[in-house]
């Protein structure tokens, strides 16, 4: 009775277990994009990330938003207290690369 409770609940576990790791591996196929939002303008504008809040940035401030898994093209964009976009870009990881992992947003923006 012992023997046949401890092979379900190893199963259990080993189930649990599968479930839990097959994720975390498949996410970490997935690159980080290490970047830097340098905002270059006069006031404190809200970054977006496909969509997402990533923080704010103060003027003139720099700014590393939290791990982001980049897949494909994600969209990067800076907008102002009353909500109007300033800064909006699609970007890979491979103009990412390119860019130096920094993205300026220029003072022109205003």
């Amino acid at each position: 009775m012992n023997n046949r409770r401890n092979r379900k609940l190893a199963a259990v576990v080993s189930l649990v277990l599968v479930l839990l790791i097959i994720p975390l591996l498949a996410t970490a196929c997935e690159p980080i994009a290490p970047f830097k939002i340098l905002n270059n303008t006069d006031r404190t504008i809200t970054l977006l990330v496909n969509g997402t809040v990533e923080g704010t940035i103060s003027p003139h401030s720099e700014f590393k938003p939290r791990s982001i898994f980049v897949s494909g093209q994600f969209t990067i964009e800076a907008k102002e207290p009353q909500g109007t976009v300033i800064y909006s870009q699609k970007l890979s990881l491979e103009e990412l690369e390119w860019l130096d992992w920094k993205i300026l947003i220029p003072a022109s923006s205003q």
